[in-house]
């Protein structure tokens, strides 16, 4: 019961924080409202359902009433694999999906979903796909070719992994049935001799009782927790030290896009950047909980080494995949070395203005990444950071 008494007061005062980005009265004429469908995979009771629910009231508040999510609090209405292709038809306008399941479309976002071995922090992680979706007509067209529009990418939180039984090190992994997301990784996987295996989210924890599969790549935070507990006694929560996991992204059917006003169209690409920062802060802030319900709970929980990350990195055989992957690509005609070398660089900037990722949704770093977005040189202010290192 403690667990859930501190997750539900720190997730009041997250809502809190949220809605701050909201602003004035509603006084719409009925005629006048914009109602969005919406849907994803998951229900609305899910811990991390949270931020979008947030995200919609925001919106709705931040233009007066005149668009409105109907209905806010949804049910996992399609398959993970067919949310994209339902927004491109306008079955739905908006939707969170993943490009880890939709390979075959989004293919420089699966590149770039080797997340965990390509960004540092939770803040260069999405802000760079942000960065790069508002500056670079393929990042868009990874997008707009496939009939949706970003309108925000969440920040993922550090990647974990889940047994039904303890390990000690990554040569444990050896010969366990793996869900895996994303194909750098599940290559990667397959390479040190672990089995990948395809399961949507929601079906993690049932697929392990199960028996189906031994571990999983899972989100971080009270999620893992929250599945790591359920599983009971001989399950254990390990954190690789590998970086963020590539989470997922909300996205409006390019359709509804074209429909909407200039001026609504203007607050949902403000939101894009604020609302990462929340999710930025919201990511960090959920790590920090993880870690204290571990302790309270006794929870199995091993940190791998640097020197065991680095032996996982190398069995995995990441820098090979990767350059494998980009290889394919670029000889698709994806131009996925200029991605990797633009993701790289934006990289460098934001983990340098973010020593901790709770920076990335200061204002004062939340001013820097805006106007990278908007295309403006950027110089690092070191003095500015050292007489305000966390931007309060």
């Amino acid at each position: 019961m403690k667990c859930l008494q501190v997750k539900k007061m720190w997730k009041a005062g997250l809502m809190s924080v949220m809605l701050a980005f909201a602003f004035g009265p509603s006084g719409v004429k009925a005629d006048d409202v914009i109602k969005l469908s919406f849907a994803t995979y998951y229900p609305g009771t899910a811990a991390w359902a949270d931020l979008d629910i947030a995200y919609m009231h925001a919106i709705e508040k931040a233009t007066n009433g005149r668009v409105v999510f109907d209905p806010i609090n949804w049910k996992g209405l399609f398959g993970a694999k067919e949310l994209q292709g339902a927004a491109a038809d306008q079955a739905v306008d908006v939707i969170w999906s993943s490009s880890s399941y939709t390979p075959s479309v989004n293919k420089l976002r699966v590149l770039l979903l080797g997340g965990p071995f390509l960004s540092t922090t939770v803040a260069s992680q999405s802000q760079c796909m942000n960065y790069m979706y508002e500056t670079w007509e393929p990042a868009r067209a990874d997008f707009h070719d496939n009939g949706v529009v970003v309108l925000y990418i969440r920040p993922g939180p550090e990647m974990m992994f889940m047994f039904n039984a303890p390990i000690t090190g990554p040569e444990d992994m050896v010969g366990k049935k793996f869900r895996s997301v994303g194909e750098v990784i599940g290559n990667g996987l397959d390479n040190m001799g672990a089995v990948p295996v395809l399961v949507e989210a929601f079906d993690i924890e049932q697929q392990m009782r199960a028996g189906n599969i031994d571990g999983a790549v899972e989100m971080g935070g009270m999620a893992a927790v929250n599945q790591v507990a359920n599983l009971g006694e001989g399950a254990q929560l390990v954190n690789p030290g590998i970086g963020p996991y590539g989470a997922g992204h909300m996205l409006m059917s390019k359709k509804t896009w074209d429909e909407l006003p200039a001026d609504i169209q203007k607050i949902f690409n403000d939101f894009r950047f604020k609302w990462t920062n929340v999710a930025i802060q919201e990511r960090y802030a959920d790590f920090g909980v993880m870690m204290k319900t571990v302790e309270e709970q006794g929870l199995d929980y091993l940190e791998f080494t640097k020197e065991q990350s680095a032996q996982l990195f190398d069995m995995m055989k990441m820098t090979e995949e990767l350059n494998n992957l980009t290889a394919k690509f670029d000889a698709e005609g994806i131009p996925a070395s200029e991605a990797l070398a633009r993701h790289t660089a934006c990289a460098e900037i934001i983990d340098r203005v973010n020593p901790t990722p709770a920076n990335g949704a200061s204002d004062i770093h939340m001013s820097h990444v805006l106007g990278l977005s908007k295309g403006e040189p950027y110089e690092f202010n070191a003095a500015e950071l050292s007489t305000n290192p966390l931007g309060l």
